[in-house]
């Protein structure tokens, strides 16, 4: 994935690392405020209802 594409109103700017299912990045949020945030990508194919669900439950659990 190139650097300067958005996802969402999210900005890629640097892939952090990978893992078996997913690509962190750092990314800049456009909206509701401009800050910099770590985003994980799920891969392609595997995002199954237990996987979303869990990357759910950790995202709820972020400040």
């Amino acid at each position: 994935m190139p650097k300067s594409q958005l996802t969402g109103p999210y900005k890629l700017l640097q892939r952090l690392g990978t893992e078996g299912m997913a690509e962190v990045w750092v990314a800049k949020q456009a909206e509701p405020g401009k800050r910099r945030v770590a985003l994980i990508l799920i891969n392609e194919g595997v995002g199954s209802k237990e996987i979303i669900a869990r990357f759910e439950a950790e995202r709820q659990a972020l400040p």
